[in-house]
């Protein structure tokens, strides 16, 4: 009897205690997101003229690089000031000419701001890693203004909210362009976007060109080349064997003076050259392997027998003006391409047991498959990995 009458007492006290548990569960859950902070993995592509620039830093040659940038907050570098306010925007309607336009903005606040990742993070967090040489770790917690960076020829920037001006960045001074996706940012009709003001988002291509000519806007030829293969414009996959296509295309100024992006084939047969990825240790295109010239629509087959499953970057250099025909005017453009040998998920040119063994252990959740690994364990080209892929790599070992 005693225990009956004792039974009760505790049934109530643990479901009060579970009840209690999970009534928390969902705001620590909650708690844990909402500190999370936001990241964005983007590729960045840096260059002087017809080749890429090469980090100071780290030596790495600045060819579509794939980054992942964290937000941070910008008042760490004294840069409170361009905290993200808007993506649509335009001027003030007092710029009488001289010196640089402001925006119609007020400044965002800290707390708006907030995990909101936008091209000056990417400049800021680029230019410590690859300039500098600091670690990612590091990266993004002040170090540029901890060192006295801000303001030198490393990393200066001027102008206001909406409206900020690249003055000096890696050594050199104003005199570049950066576009977005292949395409002038703009936040509205004729009025051009700042990296204060554009947000990040997954995949974003980023292409920043620095020119020795200072009038290398005004050329037909200016200003970003870029390579596709079909609809691909970044990242690409082959299979081994397989026939690349490529087209050369220029994305510059329109002929509506509205600051809106044209895009043209370039016509002049420009000579494409490729390198491994892991092995790219010049800037200078023309000492890669030739590929071949496009020829007069812009294209190029290139036959992929010869190369080794890995990654590897097809680019062509900046060229000569159309009217400017002794300055560069347009810089280098490229794309990473993904040979794949399917079932050859070491990239040893072999499929055996292990890639089997691979596969499997991926399929079953007990591994992590790199990119390139992915692409070649996807057997059946459907875009998905499950056990239909992994039979079929199963029957391949049997012939």
């Amino acid at each position: 009897m005693a225990l009956l009458k004792k039974s009760p007492k505790k049934l109530l006290t643990l479901l009060l205690v579970v009840t209690l548990l999970l009534s928390l569960m969902p705001v620590q859950t909650l708690a844990a997101e909402s500190d999370e902070v936001a990241k964005v993995t983007v590729y960045f592509s840096r260059s002087h003229d017809d080749a890429f620039e090469v980090g100071k830093g780290s030596d790495v040659v600045m060819a579509l690089q794939k980054i992942t940038v964290p937000y941070f907050d910008l008042a760490l570098y004294g840069l409170q000031d361009y905290y993200f306010s808007s993506e649509t925007y335009s001027g003030d309607g007092e710029y009488d000419g001289t010196g640089h336009p402001e925006s119609n903005l007020d400044p965002g606040t800290a707390e708006f701001a907030y995990n909101k990742v936008t091209l000056m993070h990417l400049f800021i967090y680029a230019t410590e890693i690859y300039y500098c040489g600091i670690d990612e770790e590091d990266a993004g917690q002040g170090y540029l203004y901890k060192q006295k960076l801000i303001g030198t020829d490393t990393f200066t920037v001027s102008g206001s909210v909406g409206s900020s001006y690249l003055n000096m960045f890696w050594g050199e001074d104003e005199n570049l362009n950066y576009y977005v996706n292949y395409k002038y940012p703009l936040a509205a009709p004729g009025w051009g976007s700042t990296s204060d003001q554009i947000l990040l988002r997954e995949g974003d291509v980023i292409t920043m060109g620095h020119f020795t000519d200072w009038l290398f806007h005004t050329d037909p030829g200016s200003v970003f080349n870029y390579l596709k293969a079909g609809s691909d414009t970044v990242t690409t996959t082959v299979d081994q064997g397989q026939n690349l296509e490529l087209t050369a295309w220029l994305a510059g100024a329109d002929e509506s003076g509205n600051y809106t992006t044209g895009h043209t084939i370039v016509t002049s047969q420009p000579e494409i050259y490729y390198c491994k990825a892991d092995e790219v240790n010049e800037g200078d295109i023309t000492t890669w392997t030739v590929a071949g010239t496009a020829d007069e629509k812009g294209l190029l087959n290139f036959d992929t027998s010869n190369l080794k499953p890995g990654e590897y970057i097809f680019a062509m250099p900046g060229q000569y003006g159309v009217e400017r025909k002794e300055d560069i005017v347009s810089a280098p453009g490229a794309i990473r391409v993904t040979v794949i040998k399917r079932g050859d998920l070491t990239g040893d040119g072999k499929i055996n047991v292990m890639d089997a063994a691979r596969l499997y252990q991926a399929v079953k959740g007990k591994a992590t498959l790199t990119e390139f690994q992915t692409a070649a364990a996807d057997m059946n080209k459907d875009g998905k990995l499950n056990v239909m892929d992994a039979a079929q790599l199963y029957k391949l070992l049997k012939q």
